[in-house]
């Protein structure tokens, strides 16, 4: 199962759930921008928290979007739409939970290669399509990328062990979340097709 960000997705927009820190203390999640300067594994334990972290929305889409593809929604006025119905979602997960989700510990770290990296600058480009941007894969400089394996507890107390998704590095913007594995990345948007979001995320939030 995949942390529990599908509720939010599915009303959001059809991608990824978002957001940072819920029992980290601010004074250590402000020692360093974490997206930018952190390793995987943290990056990913920021996003965990902020899923489930009130007020987090633009952190959180900076997490799961390149960033020139946020300016150009903030230019055209869809930006605030988004985030409106974002925090909506937000709110209602965040009001309901029994406690507090706990992230228990990376259980394993698999570095991605070169063709699941192509994939994800492809699945980067598909999410842009959904909101009528245009962005070239081929522009899209992924660095690295890694699949981690990790164990929670979500908010109704309940343990998952082993779930899985990817951080990838974005060249001068910092680390991404895509909530597939690498092979789904791969699979999912494999080179020469497009049109394969609106399936994809369909599922995903199911």
């Amino acid at each position: 199962m995949k942390r529990i960000v599908s509720a939010v997705t599915a009303v959001i927009m059809a991608s990824a759930l978002f957001t940072a820190c819920g029992s980290k203390s601010s004074s250590e999640s402000s020692k360093k921008n974490i997206r930018v300067e952190g390793t995987a594994q943290e990056a990913l334990e920021e996003v965990f928290y902020l899923t489930y972290t009130k007020g987090s929305v633009d952190k959180s889409y900076e997490y799961m979007y390149p960033l020139g593809m946020l300016d150009q929604l903030k230019s055209n006025g869809s930006y605030k739409s988004l985030k409106d119905r974002f925090e909506r979602a937000q709110d209602k997960m965040v009001n309901d939970m029994k406690q507090s989700p706990e992230f228990k510990e990376i259980t394993d770290t698999i570095e991605m290669n070169e063709s699941q990296l192509a994939a994800s600058a492809r699945y980067f480009s598909d999410a842009a399509s959904q909101f009528g941007i245009t962005v070239d894969p081929a522009n899209i400089k992924i660095t690295k990328g890694y699949e981690l394996h990790y164990d929670f507890v979500d908010y109704n107390g309940k343990e998952d062990s082993d779930d899985n998704e990817c951080m990838v590095y974005i060249e001068n913007d910092g680390w991404k979340n895509i909530f597939f594995s690498a092979a789904g990345i791969e699979e999912r948007f494999p080179e020469g097709q497009s049109g394969t979001s609106s399936e994809t995320f369909s599922q995903a939030a199911t």
